[in-house]
C-alpha cells in the first residue's frame, strides 16, 4: 500500500488530517514554520482522520526533545521573520524532455517565499518543442544548451545567473516555500561556498518509491552539519554522497572562479551517467573551502516510479562513483593511495558487498546492480572524457 507524506506546522494551532483509506501510513514531516524538525510515522486506520489530541501527543512525543534542543540552543528559527541577510539567489533548472515534470517544478518556484529571486530554465538539448512554451507560461527566464549532458547544463546556468548565490534544483523535484530561505541560513557564514539541503519524497505510491527511501533515498538528516577538509579522516574524506545531492545544492559564484566548473565528462547525459555533483562537492571541500549541510532548504523529489527505472537509477549510482574517484586523482594525484583505498573498502566491505551478504533480498538485488554499474565505470569514463572538447 501507498504512503501518504505531508506537512505539520506546529508553530500553530493543530487541526484536524484526514488521510485517504489506500494510504497504510502517514509520514508527517513536522515544522516549526519553514524549519523541519522530525518525521514521523502514522498508522492510518478507520476513520482515517487524525484529530489535534492525538496529533499533539504523537507528534510532541516524536519531535519534543529536538524542539527543546533546538529551543535551548537558540536554533529554533522558524525563517520566516529572519534576521539573516535575504540576498538575491538565481535559480538553476536544468531540464531535457520532461514538460510535464517541470511544469510542476516551475508551478512549486513561483510560490517561494523569498524576497528576490531569478528563475533560468536551461533546455540541455531537448527533443520536444514545447520546454520553451513551458517556461513562457511561468515568465522564467529560458536558455537553451546544446551540448548534452547535465554538467554542461549546470555550467550554463552559471554563466546566465545575474546573482551571487547560485542554487540548482532538479526538473522532478518541488521546493517548498521556505527553500531559498534555508539557502540564504545555510550562508550566512561568509566561509560557507557551498550549501546542500534536505530531499525528501514527493510521494510513496509505488513499492520502487518506497524500495528506495529504504535503500538510503536521498536525505541526509535534520541535523545541519559542515564539512572541512581539516576535519575529515578516513573514508570520510571521500564519501562526498553524504554530503549532500545535486538535486539541492547552491553555490557561491566565487567558488567557480577558484575551483572551475561542473566537469562535463560526468553525469547524465553522457556515459558515466552520474557523479558530477559529488565530484564538485569534493572538489570544493578538497581545495579547502567549507560545505554545509542545511534542512532548512528543503525540496521534495519524485523518485523512479517502476523498478525498472530504479534499477537503472542504480546501476547508474554504481558506475558513477568511480568515474568521481578517477577525476579525483586526476585534479588531486597526491591522494591517489588514499582515494584507492576508498574504492576498495566501498567495492569489497564497507557498502558493495556488505550488502549483497544482508538480510533483506531488495537491498542484496539492489547492490548486485550497483555492482555490475560499477564494472563499467572505467570505459565510460574514458569514453565520456573523450567525447568532451572545450573545456
Amino acid at each position: 500500500m501507498a504512503i501518504k507524506i505531508g506537512f505539520i506546522d506546529i508553530s500553530k494551532p493543530l487541526e484536524s488530517v484526514y488521510v485517504d483509506g489506500r494510504y497504510e501510513s502517514f509520514f508527517a514531516v513536522v515544522n516549526w514554520g519553514y524549519l523541519p524538525i522530525a518525521l514521523v510515522e502514522l498508522r492510518n486506520y478507520p476513520p482515517y482522520l487524525f484529530e489535534p489530541k492525538h496529533l499533539k501527543s504523537k507528534l510532541l512525543n516524536a519531535a519534543g526533545y529536538r524542539l527543546w534542543e533546538l529551543s535551548a540552543s537558540g536554533q529554533l528559527n522558524d525563517l520566516r521573520g529572519s534576521q539573516c541577510a535575504m540576498p538575491p539567489i538565481s535559480v538553476v533548472v536544468c531540464t531535457r524532455d520532461r514538460p510535464v515534470t517541470l511544469d510542476r517544478c516551475l508551478s512549486a518556484l513561483q510560490k517561494v517565499d523569498y524576497p528576490e529571486f531569478e528563475v533560468i530554465v536551461v533546455d540541455n538539448a531537448s527533443r520536444m518543442g514545447n520546454v520553451a512554451q513551458v517556461v513562457a507560461n511561468r515568465r522564467f527566464h529560458y536558455v537553451r544548451e546544446d551540448r548534452p549532458g547535465l554538467d554542461w547544463a549546470r555550467n550554463r546556468g552559471v554563466l546566465e545567473a545575474n546573482h551571487d548565490l547560485i542554487a540548482y534544483i532538479d526538473d522532478d523535484a518541488y521546493a517548498t516555500p521556505g527553500w531559498l530561505r534555508g539557502i540564504a541560513h545555510g550562508f550566512a557564514n561568509d566561509k560557507i561556498m557551498a550549501v546542500t539541503g534536505m530531499v525528501l519524497p514527493a510521494e510513496l505510491e509505488t513499492q520502487a518509491q518506497k524500495d528506495f527511501e529504504n535503500y538510503g533515498g536521498m536525505s541526509k538528516g535534520f541535523e545541519s552539519f559542515e564539512v572541512e577538509w581539516g576535519n575529515l579522516h578516513g573514508p570520510n574524506r571521500f564519501w562526498a554522497s553524504s554530503w549532500g545531492v545535486g538535486a539541492n545544492m547552491a553555490f557561491r559564484r566565487q567558488v567557480f572562479e577558484r575551483v572551475g566548473m561542473f566537469d562535463p565528462a560526468l553525469d547524465v547525459g553522457t556515459a558515466t551517467r552520474g557523479g558530477g555533483d559529488i565530484e564538485f562537492f569534493f572538489r570544493i571541500v578538497a581545495s579547502g573551502y567549507r560545505l554545509r549541510y542545511e534542512p532548512a532548504a528543503m525540496v521534495q523529489h519524485v523518485h523512479r516510479r517502476s523498478h525498472e527505472d530504479l534499477l537503472n537509477q542504480i546501476r547508474d549510482n554504481g558506475r558513477a562513483l568511480p568515474a568521481f574517484l578517477m577525476v579525483s586523482v586526476s585534479n588531486f594525484p597526491e591522494l591517489q593511495p588514499s582515494i584507492f583505498w576508498f574504492a576498495t573498502r566501498w567495492w569489497l566491505g564497507d557498502w558493495v558487498l556488505k550488502r549483497l551478504f544482508s538480510n533483506s533480498p531488495v537491498n542484496r538485488r539492489w547492490a548486485l546492480t550497483e555492482l555490475k554499474g560499477s564494472l563499467g565505470s572505467l570505459d565510460a569514463y574514458r569514453h565520456s572524457r573523450k567525447t568532451v572538447t572545450n573545456f
